[in-house]
């Protein structure tokens, strides 16, 4: 398997063809055991985002999507969406993110 395939599968598509990722995946294929605390690195991702000249809102997107629980019942659960932008301020070590290049 190449390097950037985990990276890569997890790696969605809009309407328009534009690609994007769930912060939800992005965290399970990090290692973190914890959604709370990948929280706390896309907090300061949006902060960089903001001091490089961007518009956080134009690369991070809150969303509710229904999650399947155990019992086959579902429940809202709120996740991120965000652009390629959050992958290269970890590639360029603006954040403590493994780079996706080794993922």
């Amino acid at each position: 398997m190449g390097e950037q395939e985990p990276f890569e599968k997890i790696r969605h598509r809009d309407e328009n063809g534009k690609e994007y990722w769930k912060a939800r995946e992005l965290a399970t294929a990090l290692g973190y055991s914890d959604y709370r605390n990948f929280k706390a690195v896309m907090e300061k991702a949006k902060a960089l985002c903001l001091q490089n000249g961007h518009q956080p809102e134009d690369h991070f997107v809150d969303f509710t999507e229904m999650a399947e629980l155990g019992s086959g019942s579902k429940r809202p659960i709120a996740d991120c969406r965000f652009s390629r932008l959050f992958m290269l301020l970890s590639e360029n070590q603006c954040i403590k993110l493994p780079c996706p290049a080794n993922l």
